[in-house]
């Protein structure tokens, strides 16, 4: 059975299709508190659950294989399985995407340690002064938060609209747990069993790019190049 935990933390935002973590105060994390003399309304706690190879039903879950590869060493694939009971529509998204090619050549665009990878938006050759222009995408799509954002789960990224994901994906280096909630959550929408190649591609050189932000993100130079994404079980 998939593990359920529950989560109260909030203050990350989402902005531009780019993680930015940060903590903030007060009442505004979902908290039971008192304003004016008033107790706010019960705080009502987000489940979700982490899902795992051993769930009843698990080897039926559709597959996606990323063959990933910086031309310098690292190279190999990550296979990342789907989880379309709890995120139907971002599964359908991400298949869609996957099917029609949309992935091949794309990069691994930013790097934040003990945080995540985030892809899916850029085609392949990315340099550090570069401003590449973004892959043409489909319609975005809504927000379904049903599982954790914990190591090895691969969730989308989106701008400060709760509802305009598209491409880009991200895969989580920790247990970003706060992610679950703060500014409204992130969809994780698939997890990664076997982590040794992600594991491989957080020694890849890393330098400050224009399509990096944040102090802590670079982007990965030789570039960490998908060159397939192939649904590898139905």
């Amino acid at each position: 059975m998939s593990r359920t935990r529950f989560f109260s933390c909030a203050s990350l935002v989402l902005a531009g299709m780019t993680l930015i973590a940060g903590c903030g105060g007060g009442n505004g994390g979902g908290q039971p508190g008192v304003s004016g003399g008033e107790v706010s309304p019960p705080f009502i706690p987000l489940e979700v659950v982490i899902p795992g190879d051993t769930d009843e039903g698990a080897d039926q879950r559709p597959q996606v294989t990323l063959t990933v590869t910086n031309g310098a060493g690292i190279d190999g694939e990550v296979v990342i399985t789907l989880l379309p009971e709890y995120a139907p529509l971002t599964v359908e998204n991400f298949l869609t995407y996957v099917n029609n090619g949309f992935y091949n050549g794309t990069i691994f665009h930013r790097y934040e340690q003990g945080f995540v990878f985030q892809g899916g938006g850029y085609s392949a050759p990315v340099a550090a002064t570069d401003t590449p222009v973004h892959k043409e995408t489909r319609a975005p799509i809504g927000l379904e938060i049903k599982v954790s954002n914990v190591r090895g789960t691969v969730a989308m990224a989106r701008a400060t609209d709760l509802n305009s994901a598209t491409s880009e994906f991200f895969i989580n280096l920790a247990d970003n747990t706060f992610l679950n909630t703060n500014s409204g959550g992130y969809t994780a929408f698939g997890y990664i069993s076997d982590m040794t190649v992600v594991s491989g591609m957080e020694q890849a050189p890393c330098v400050t790019s224009v399509v990096t932000t944040g102090t802590n993100s670079c982007l990965p130079v030789p570039n960490l190049v998908i060159t397939s994404a192939v649904q590898t079980r139905p």
